[in-house]
């Protein structure tokens, strides 16, 4: 909700800000500051002043020597003559002719024996009769004998300053041609590059880059209608004769440090910028929109991607651009594309996207503060007060206490968590663990962060199928997967809270129960079916004595397993002693133990070990009992005169007994299986459910020792028991 209502205000503020672009370039609301920065750039772009424009000044000096205006026109006959016997290359005349004159035959007569020379037209605006504008020629004599005609009039900006010349100005049904591309002309013999890059016969404009005033070369017109000048000051010179006296009116502001300058030096500007093809051209205005618009549409796309300070450096860097761009085509490449427009925008864009994003973010953080605060439990009706009568202050104290409850939840929930004795994950929606437990960091060691759950179940059980919900693994352990999904108030899957149950002691409980089971409907059914049956032998028990030992051995055998069955279980349940024990002892006594049944079977028991004592610790009975059930099962399993030998030997720190027979042996296939419990199960003739020998490696392990059955190089089977002396158990 609140991504959707910032993008609407983004676009809202996007076409409002497009607009703005629009009517501030159309309508040329930014003109005035646009002219100041052009007026202080626009002189860099100036070329040097051509060394061959020389500047005739008809002065303060030359009305004092020659008269008041307007002369006789045979004085301007006169400096035409003294300029082409001086070598002049060109004239032009920023004076009008356009009233005869006595003597305009003697004028006449020097334009056209003199060097070439070209006359200034006046347009009068408005024209007679509803015309645009009238164009006033020389008079007759002078207009045909000139070497051309040219427009002098100059462009005015709103301000009343000079900026800009017309080449070529349509007027009368004709179109003519600046009074300076003319002299350009007349000079390199076609037309300038400016004049071709403004689309000839058109009125268009360039913009002018000025020279301080002064730079022109200047001399008096009396001075060289005196001869004051020497030839050489005129040889090859493009000469401009024009007005520079006080009183005269042909004086206009022009952009920078000019200040106000001679119609004639301006004329002057623009010949040398035409003779070094330096003159400034302004971009049209679908330019100036777009060169507008661009780096507003960039700063708007940053809004949507980029944080606010990186927003605000964005927008510097965007103003910064727009400014140096501008300046810099206009003072090197004479390009001027107007930048206050864009900077405008881009300096109100910024704090309005910034306003609104606020008061957005603001009127969301109060409403879900306020929701979930009426969703508290307790009372809260203080803590919109907190904030006094400011409403960002009394949100701001709102948003402080619901953050402080979702801190204690998440603790409080955290705590949970890490008190189940289960492991549990919690994924964030792409199935990465945000957080875990201490028992699953024990279920699976290693860094858990940030790791995806199903690679984390792979490396705990790779043989299982991903998915899956039942885990058994290659140590016995087993899992049960249990996934709770985690959904945002949108209805969208936002996580996962997954419990993997160690369900290994249920498992093992089931085992032991089919275990229990077998044993029960098998082990014990056998031998007390076997007795019920020969019971029901009445007559021949009364005379065969046979039938009542056989009765005898199976009720023994019944007690027997029922006897290691209980020792068994109380093995895994009862805590077993840890004295310091002598091994000898224990082998004794457990050689005594089985002595009456060897000595019935003529089976031999010898026994040996060190004279010193042989230190174990743990527990003596439960010790006593294992070697017996080994001794007492080779008197068993052995023919009647066997020999068993029992041995005791220190080696490295353990103690290593033996006990070894010369019987029939066992089969490595049943050896494999002699310690699992009811693995080495037999019948009743042959004694044991596989209880005893479980029993045995219980009480060893417990002891930190281990035991195998190996066979016995001499015939017969060879039980190996290794256990730790006293102090080296753990």
């Amino acid at each position: 909700m609140l991504r959707n209502r910032l993008f609407m205000e983004w676009g809202g503020l996007a076409l409002l800000a497009t607009l703005a672009v629009v009517l501030a370039v159309h309508f040329r609301i930014t003109e005035r500051f646009d002219r100041v920065l052009y007026d202080a750039v626009s002189p860099f772009h100036a070329a040097p002043l051509d060394d061959r424009i020389l500047l005739v000044a008809i002065d303060n000096d030359s009305l004092a020597r020659i008269g008041p205006w307007p002369w006789p026109r045979a004085v301007h006959g006169r400096l035409l003559d003294r300029l082409s016997a001086g070598g002049a290359k060109a004239v032009a005349y920023d004076v009008l002719f356009i009233e005869p004159a006595a003597d305009d035959a003697a004028l006449a007569r020097a334009l056209d024996t003199a060097l070439p020379t070209v006359l200034p037209v006046l347009f009068q605006v408005p024209g007679l009769n509803g015309a645009e504008a009238d164009v006033i020629l020389p008079v007759p004599a002078l207009a045909s004998a000139a070497s051309g005609l040219g427009a002098v009039n100059l462009r005015f900006d709103g301000d009343g300053v000079v900026r800009a010349a017309q080449l070529a100005t349509r007027a009368g049904g004709k179109t003519h041609v600046h009074l300076m591309e003319q002299l350009y002309r007349v000079d390199r013999g076609q037309t300038s590059p400016a004049f071709k890059r403004t689309a000839a016969g058109e009125d268009d404009s360039i913009l002018l880059p000025f020279t301080a005033p002064g730079s022109v070369r200047t001399v008096s017109f009396a001075a060289l209608q005196a001869g004051e000048v020497p030839a050489e000051f005129l040889r090859g010179k493009l000469v401009l004769v024009g007005a520079t006296a006080d009183g005269m009116g042909d004086r206009y502001a022009v952009p920078g440090a000019a200040g106000a300058l001679p119609g004639v030096e301006i004329q002057a500007n623009l010949l040398s910028s035409l003779l070094a093809d330096r003159l400034i051209v302004p971009a049209p205005a679908w330019a100036v929109m777009l060169a507008s618009l661009v780096p507003l549409w960039m700063l708007l796309a940053g809004f949507l991607k980029l944080r606010p300070r990186h927003n605000l450096m964005a927008s510097l860097a965007l103003i910064g651009a727009v400014l140096g761009a501008s300046l810099l085509s206009l003072a090197f490449g004479g390009l001027w594309v107007p930048p206050g427009a864009a900077l405008l925008v881009l300096l109100l864009v910024y704090p309005l996207w910034g306003w609104r994003r606020l008061e957005t973010l603001n009127a969301f953080v109060g409403q879900q503060t306020r929701q979930i605060s009426s969703d508290a439990v307790g009372d809260t009706s203080t803590r919109a007060d907190e904030g006094g009568l400011d409403r960002i202050a009394s949100d701001a104290a709102r948003l402080t206490h619901v953050i402080g409850d979702l801190r204690s939840m998440r603790r409080f929930m955290a705590d949970i968590i890490a008190g189940f004795p289960d492991a549990i994950f919690v994924t964030d929606r792409d199935g990465k663990v945000t957080l875990a437990n201490p028992a699953a960091h024990a279920v699976i060691p290693g860094g858990l962060d940030g790791v995806p759950v199903s690679e984390l179940l792979a490396r705990l059980a790779p043989e299982a199928e991903p998915g899956a919900e039942d885990l058994d693994l290659a140590d016995g352990r087993a899992f049960l997967v249990r996934r709770v999904d985690l959904n945002t108030d949108a209805r969208q899957l936002g996580g996962q809270i997954i419990r993997l149950a160690d369900v290994s002691a249920m498992r093992a409980a089931e085992r032991d129960r089919e275990e229990l089971l077998q044993f029960l409907s098998h082990d014990m059914r056998a031998p007390q079916a076997a007795i019920i049956t020969l019971a029901d032998q009445e007559q021949a028990i009364a005379t065969d004595k046979t039938i009542w030992r056989r009765i005898k051995g199976f009720a023994r055998h019944t007690l027997d397993l029922a006897d290691d069955f209980v020792q068994l279980a109380r093995l895994r349940t009862l805590e077993l002693g840890d004295d310091c024990v002598d091994l000898g002892n224990v082998l004794d006594e457990a050689v005594d133990l089985a002595f009456p049944v060897a000595k019935r079977k003529g089976t031999t028991i010898a026994s040996s070990q060190p004279d010193e004592e042989v230190l174990v610790r743990g527990d003596a009975s439960a010790l006593t009992r294992a070697l017996g059930n080994l001794i007492d099962n080779a008197v068993k399993y052995c023919p009647d005169g066997s020999r068993i030998a029992c041995a005791l030997v220190a080696e490295d720190n353990r103690v290593l007994c033996t006990i070894s027979d010369n019987g029939p042996g066992l089969p490595l296939e049943r050896r494999e299986k002699l310690f699992v419990r009811f693995g080495a199960r037999g019948s009743a003739s042959e004694g044991g459910a596989g209880l005893g020998l479980a029993f045995v490696k219980g009480v060893i392990d417990h002891h930190g020792g281990t035991i195998a059955a190996e066979e016995n190089l001499g015939g017969g089977t060879v039980f190996v028991i290794r256990l730790p002396m006293a102090g080296l158990v753990g």
